[in-house]
């Protein structure tokens, strides 16, 4: 069986080889589909009612949600490898780009985003702004919304399955079939420019 939806702006295909009755089929997808807008009600920084957008408005120490811990830890460690070309705190540099709410793409000045130790203090569940700062967690929070989404699924007996969010993917199979996924060629979808294997 498969799932196709649209969330986050982009496509979603799960596919289940297990067959399911139809009732459980529909509490499933009910389950996934909930967990999704939670996760985006969180950490979008395009919907005014989520709660990045809240606390963009202002500094101040605010409570955040038990799945933010993995997600900051990821993201500080990525900003430490990277010496600050990852981070969060791109999220105003990206709306100034035009890449907004309304994907304007008006484009404004520039500025560089600001220092992690200048803004950002993590003790979980607190998130301490030492200055208003619009947080962006596109880089790694899709691949992250896939994790939990596939978690979802093992957590109500589903052992196979592939999870592909817009190209972010995770499979799993209980007979340890590998999954074969060809690179499209930009310039041409109709190529394959290569192959990657996953378990």
């Amino acid at each position: 069986m498969t799932f196709k939806f649209d969330a986050i702006g982009t496509h979603w295909q799960i596919d289940i080889p297990k067959e399911l009755q139809a009732e459980e089929e529909s509490g499933l997808l009910n389950k996934i589909k909930s967990r999704i807008d939670i996760f985006d009600k969180d950490y979008s920084r395009f919907r005014e009612d989520s709660l990045v957008t809240k606390i963009s408005k202002e500094a101040g120490i605010f409570n955040l949600p038990d799945d933010a811990d993995k997600m900051i830890y990821f993201y500080k460690k990525m900003y430490d490898v990277t010496r600050g070309l990852v981070t969060p705190l791109i999220g105003q540099v990206l709306v100034d780009a035009g890449y907004d709410a309304k994907y304007s793409l008006e484009q404004k000045p520039l500025s560089k985003p600001p220092a992690w130790d200048d803004v950002i203090e993590w003790e979980k569940p607190t998130l301490t702004l030492k200055k208003p700062a619009l947080l962006d967690f596109g880089a790694g929070g899709k691949g992250y919304l896939v994790d939990i989404v596939s978690e979802l699924l093992e957590e109500n007996g589903i052992i196979s399955y592939c999870v592909d969010a817009g190209g972010d993917m995770r499979h799993r199979s209980e007979n340890k079939e590998v999954l074969r996924i060809g690179l499209e060629n930009p310039n041409d979808i109709t190529e394959v420019v290569g192959i990657v294997k996953i378990l």
